[in-house]
């Protein structure tokens, strides 16, 4: 490939980067996940009880694999009052937790390891339930049959990973005498931080069990104060924190809520201020130590928590927008002069940091400008990226119909290229513009070509009668002479 071509190559990158930026990924209709019935699932669950440990197996793939639009179906079914006594299903669970810890010690004694005794390496929950699953208790049949069922619900639920799918399995807790509750905590413990937001929901519960597993949970992940609980790599499980301080009401929060009210993640900052309006008035005092800590001086004594937040949201967006407005200002300068690599150059920096930055719409005269270059220049592929970024940036704006214009133009060129031109592209890009001074060349010129080609099928056509008649009066002439 050569030089020119990597260089090509390597700007359609770039300009791909812009188009995604541009206009966020939208989940197709048909990405979703069917949503099972109660009687499906329930045909399901009576599979985890067959006497072949394969079909179990099988079973326990095809619930724990459930989307997480059957989190409800599957919470009906752990709710349904038809299990064996609690204390049957604890001990099964017990024995088998014994049982492994046991194995491990051997194990690991037997490879020469030292072994803390309160620090046994325990299985992972999913590979638990396996074990669970393969190895059936004689001595509890109804107990593990229902151990089982329960246990396959939960690690379903933990599988969806959701923070309603983790609420319903810390919601399970009490159930059957907290026969679970060990086990509800090895799950939560699994799902690491990801839990936090519904642990956070369920703080101030009354109930004694689900308290003991997220006090508990929340100590091991040393995330018991707001503080430390919005430490999250994932922002998304940060967004469902923030609005999770937000639903509770929270004041202990307000401060660390107050954090991420200028975030450069446009979520983050959106979510982190709509749940602090929601304090209202409980927000007050955190609003003007804010304000005062940005500006250097107290809002206005009579100003309500909404009008100091909007005047701290307003000087927060113009500082942190100032080198963006900057930048912009110098790709319209590079546009206006013509400078076509640079104005580009600048608005893919300010897209690629500020996917929704609020002057999109005037950059498409430039990107309109750089295309209408490019095809000049017979770069038809880039000058296609141009009018698809133009698009993305304006959908309904002003040039819409002129840059789905050019695009229709584009593939009409890139026909005659190949050698088969195709008249309705540029026909189409006319009924668009008719202005298309290009479009309408080209239409004269296949217009033309076809009357030629036409005339000329013609002319052979007449030939070929002629020539028919000839043959056909020679045919005649020596027939008479045999006679």
């Amino acid at each position: 490939m050569s030089s020119r071509s990597l260089t090509r190559a390597s700007r359609a990158a770039g300009l791909a980067v812009v188009i995604a930026c541009a206009c966020p990924p939208v989940l197709a209709a048909d990405e979703s996940e069917e949503v099972i019935s109660a009687n499906e699932l329930l045909q399901m669950c009576e599979r985890l009880h067959a006497d072949d440990a394969s079909e179990r197996l099988a079973a326990l793939e095809e619930i724990t694999s459930l989307g997480k639009e059957n989190a409800a179906v599957v919470e009906q079914r752990l709710q349904a009052d038809d299990a064996a006594p609690p204390e049957n299903m604890r001990l099964v669970l017990t024995s088998l937790r014994k049982d492994i810890k046991d194995r491990t010690i051997a194990d690991l004694q037997a490879r020469g390891k030292k072994v803390d005794l309160k620090n046994v390496p325990t299985p992972d929950p999913p590979e638990f339930l396996t074990m669970l699953v393969e190895k059936p208790d004689r001595n509890y049949p109804e107990g593990w049959r229902d151990a089982i069922e329960v246990m396959t619900l939960l690690v379903s639920l933990a599988n969806m990973g959701t923070t309603e799918s983790i609420g319903f399995i810390l919601d399970y807790s009490p159930e059957y005498e907290a026969a679970f509750r060990k086990e509800i905590y090895q799950i939560v413990k699994w799902l690491g931080p990801s839990s936090v937001p519904a642990l956070i929901r369920r703080q101030d519960t009354k109930d004694e069990h689900i308290q003991r597993v997220v006090s508990t949970a929340l100590e091991t992940f040393k995330m018991e104060r707001p503080g430390q609980q919005v430490q999250v790599e994932d922002h998304r499980i940060l967004i469902e924190v923030l609005e999770a301080f937000g639903d509770e009401r929270d004041p202990d929060a307000l401060d660390t809520i107050a954090a991420f009210l200028d975030s450069p993640k446009d979520d983050v900052r959106e979510t982190a201020r709509r749940v602090i309006l929601g304090y209202n008035k409980l927000a007050l005092w955190t609003l003007k130590e804010e304000y005062k800590e940005y500006t250097g001086e107290m809002p206005d004594p009579d100003w309500e928590a909404h009008e100091i937040a909007g005047e701290l949201f307003r000087l927060m967006d113009a500082e942190r927008m100032a080198p963006f407005h900057d930048r912009m200002q110098e790709g319209l300068g590079y546009a206006e002069s013509g400078e076509y690599e640079k104005m580009e150059k600048a608005y893919r920096e300010i897209l690629a940091e500020q996917p929704s930055y609020g002057r999109k719409a005037e950059m498409v005269p430039g990107y309109m400008a750089y295309g209408a270059a490019l095809i000049d220049a017979g770069d038809l592929e880039r000058a296609t990226l141009m009018y698809k970024v133009s698009l993305r940036l304006d959908a309904d704006g002003d040039h819409t119909k002129e840059a789905r214009a050019r695009l229709h133009l584009i593939d009409g060129l890139r026909s005659v290229d190949e050698g088969a031109p195709d008249l309705w592209s540029f026909e189409k890009a006319l009924d668009m513009d008719p202005g298309l001074d290009v479009a309408k060349e080209h239409v004269a010129e296949l217009e033309r070509l076809d009357r030629k080609r036409e005339i000329g099928r013609y002319r052979i056509l007449g030939a070929l009668g002629i020539g028919s008649a000839a043959l056909i009066l020679l045919g005649i002439l020596v027939i008479w002479r045999l006679r």
